[in-house]
């Protein structure tokens, strides 16, 4: 990565020009409409970092003083974030309605970056399930509002996947020569629908086989649709990576997002399977042929064997990313854009690190606990270096806010 914390006109920005350039009265909006008015969707990447950051840090394998509490505070920064983003984009869609409309279905990264919304809200509703229905102080009714939390979160995030793509059938955007892996994070929010269902019902604090079979069953439906899309966007990609060659540098960290489907596939199998097995959903709720015990321990077989295949398969994917990012940065062509952001909840959430953690639970392997530590703590040093990066760029420089709205002058709004 290049040393210089000169931001150049990243994608952001070059995404908020259409809007903000219309004339110099607009460009010359007050700090917080101008930043109101560009604010992108990709911001809700950070959240969704933090709330995985607070899950893996919640059900680390190797217990140290203070571990729960930065947990948690990952997870009260994931909410308070959430907030103010949601406040942020909200206004847009509100003040700059026309606008703002026009600039995200215009343009494919925004579009399907608007997903990162709702796969945020999912991460909370897991972090209330996981982190605060088992504090002390808290219990079951914190297990109602996380269930609660899901099932909203799943039919927002099936619903905005479905917006997206249909959108982007209709304005007939996407090209071989334009395809990003940005393509996958609406399949990536249905699958990850299902993953966080199965947290929740697995760690909730008295969470009965009443509540739990419902979000297998659906839970199982969602995988369903997230994997088999990504197949066909996985053949799309690879095909551009065939025939253009690799993305621009500027974008070059967001192919860890082609982990995604994978890294919530295998996931999501696990956790969802455990809640019916382990957790003994199918043997309490005892109906038909299916939600039976016996079912619950093949479902289980089946669904860890599968996850391994899909864990398989992220294993080439992740070094193939790898790979071209240390390429591109060896020619010094790499330069912190939010883009970077895209690095850790795929990887997280793959989990080259939950999947490894359920791992190190079923086959009892230290080499998967020490290897999820491992990760954990890589993916902290990733949180922290971005965190500094965006905060600098907003504060110093135009990240957000255009350096035009930071001069004073005549042109009032």
């Amino acid at each position: 990565m290049s040393g210089s914390t000169k931001f150049p006109e990243s994608q952001e920005a070059l995404e908020a020009q259409p809007v903000a350039g219309a004339n110099v009265q607009r460009r010359r909006r007050r700090p917080l409409l101008a930043a109101i008015e560009r604010f992108p969707p990709t911001y809700f990447a950070i959240c969704m970092n933090a709330g995985i950051i607070s899950i893996l840090l919640h059900q680390l394998p190797y217990n140290f003083s203070g571990q729960r509490v930065l947990s948690t505070i990952a997870y009260l920064t994931n909410v308070v974030l959430f907030i103010i983003f949601s406040i942020f984009m909200t206004a847009r869609l509100l003040l700059f309605r026309r606008n703002a409309l026009h600039s995200i279905a215009g343009n494919i990264e925004q579009l399907c970056f608007t997903a990162c919304w709702p796969i945020a809200w999912l991460t909370i509703a897991a972090g209330t399930g996981l982190v605060v229905s088992q504090a002390s102080w808290a219990g079951y009714r914190w297990t109602v509002v996380a269930y609660a939390f899901w099932w909203v979160g799943a039919a927002w995030v099936f619903v905005t996947g479905l917006i997206v793509y249909t959108t982007l059938f209709r304005k007939n955007l996407l090209s071989l020569h334009n395809a990003t892996p940005a393509l996958m994070i609406p399949a990536v929010g249905v699958a990850t629908a299902a993953s966080t269902g199965g947290v929740v019902i697995n760690y909730s604090s008295g969470i009965t086989a009443t509540l739990q079979v419902p979000v297998i069953i659906v839970g199982y439906l969602l995988l369903g649709q997230g994997l088999f899309l990504s197949l066909v966007l996985y053949t799309i990609f690879l095909l551009r990576l065939f025939t253009e060659g690799y993305v621009v540098a500027e974008k070059m960290p967001s192919l860890i997002l082609l982990l995604g489907p994978v890294g919530q596939g295998a996931t999501a199998l696990l956790v969802l399977s455990s809640a019916a097995e382990t957790a003994g959903a199918f043997a309490h709720y005892h109906e038909g042929t299916f939600l039976q015990a016996n079912a619950a321990l093949a479902l289980a077989v089946a669904s860890t064997m599968l996850s391994l295949l899909l864990f398989g398969f992220g294993v080439f994917l992740l070094c193939f990313s790898l790979l071209a990012i240390a390429e591109t940065m060896w020619k010094r062509e790499l330069k912190w854009t939010m883009t970077m952001w895209s690095t850790i909840f795929p990887l997280g959430m793959w989990t080259m690190n939950t999947a490894m953690l359920v791992y190190a639970t079923e086959m009892n392997s230290p080499a998967w606990r020490v290897l999820t530590a491992a990760l954990l703590l890589v993916l902290v040093i990733d949180f922290l270096v971005c965190a500094g990066y965006t905060i600098y760029g907003v504060v110093c420089g135009d990240l957000l806010i255009p350096k035009d709205a930071r001069k004073p002058g005549k042109d009032k709004l």
